[in-house]
């Protein structure tokens, strides 16, 4: 029981003794059985949950002092273990929709929609660790690896660490520029990624849109206070950028308004495209120039291939994968 709930139930049971005293004049045995259970009931409820909460805080203070650390909410629950756990893991648990749309925002067609929220766990020595918010568990985790506890990456870590792992391995391999196209020509979302990890390692921080309903452009990149709006095509070698599909990105941006617009490619660009660049201020990267960028930055090397904790640890923009896009912007956000 959380203090706000057990405050409810005090209310509860006072004002059912003060009903009771104003009616029949006594507090517990007046004529009436109903309000005489209702006080009983109620006023057990008060004692246990009381018992409880006490249980609760001493639990509470006990998991903060062994490990330096502020729980900021009642939202999180600490349990108690029979025998303590060799290997320190979580799993994360996403809220859905009770009727959901395939996309899986809610399916207005239902008024009473309900969003189901799950148990994500984090079981730590003897301690078990639950919240029905998953970014709770995520802050605790994050908080208590900085701390020096060796936490087991959940699923989502796992699978993380694999696609890093594969950009890197590409970035590495890729001396030329028909190695990338062999790679992504069937894959244009990993594309996306491949250049948003590089243009990360610029410096910038950079978002890949969704793969339906992007908007016009693949990546948005920020850094020092600038935007900028990113086309990303994998094209052949032969393969010639013209002047409408960079139109298209210039339109885009009528609607973002973004500082600077930027058309990457794995081929190159027309003479019109590049004319029609130079006077609507898009900046332009072709395949050669792309792959300057690769050693300039140290991607193309075996060497550096090294992943760090902080590439594959779950973050709150990475649970967006995971959760219906309505519930992410009002929960999440």
């Amino acid at each position: 029981m959380t203090p706000k709930k057990f405050s409810i139930v005090i209310i509860t049971t006072i004002l059912l003794y003060g009903l009771s005293y104003k009616l029949f004049g006594t507090i517990l045995y007046g004529p009436n059985p109903i309000i005489k259970f209702l006080i009983v009931i109620f006023t057990a409820w008060s004692a246990i949950g009381a018992i409880c909460l006490v249980v609760e805080f001493i639990i509470r203070g006990c998991f903060e002092k062994q490990y330096h650390l502020k729980l900021q909410t009642w939202e999180i629950w600490i349990h108690v273990r029979p025998k303590k756990i060799v290997q320190a893991q979580y799993q994360l648990r996403y809220p859905y929709w009770q009727y959901s749309k395939r996309d899986g925002t809610a399916d207005l067609r239902h008024h009473q929609n309900l969003i189901i929220w799950q148990n994500s766990v984090l079981a730590v020595d003897k301690y078990l660790v639950t919240s029905k918010r998953p970014y709770h568990i995520l802050s605790i985790v994050k908080e208590l690896r900085f701390n020096g506890v060796y936490i087991q990456p959940c699923k989502e870590e796992q699978d993380k660490y694999d696609r890093v792992k594969t950009q890197k391995l590409i970035f590495a391999n890729s001396h030329s520029i028909q190695d990338i196209v062999k790679q992504f020509s069937e894959r244009p979302t990993e594309f996306e990624t491949f250049c948003a990890e590089l243009f990360q390692k610029m410096g910038y921080k950079a978002t890949t849109t969704p793969p339906t309903n992007d908007g016009g452009y693949d990546i948005w990149l920020e850094r020092d206070g600038k935007t900028t709006i990113v086309e990303c095509k994998c094209y052949s070698e032969t393969h010639s950028v013209g002047r409408p599909t960079i139109q298209k990105l210039v339109g885009a941006n009528n609607v973002k308004g973004a500082n600077t617009m930027l058309f990457i490619t794995t081929s190159d660009f027309s003479s019109g495209a590049v004319n029609y660049a130079q006077e609507a201020g898009v900046e332009l990267i072709n395949g050669s120039h792309l792959l300057v960028l690769l050693k300039q930055y140290g991607m193309a090397d075996k060497e550096k291939t090294i992943i760090q904790q902080s590439e594959w640890q779950m973050t709150m923009e990475d649970m967006e994968l995971y959760v219906p896009a309505d519930i992410y912007a009002k929960y999440f956000l």
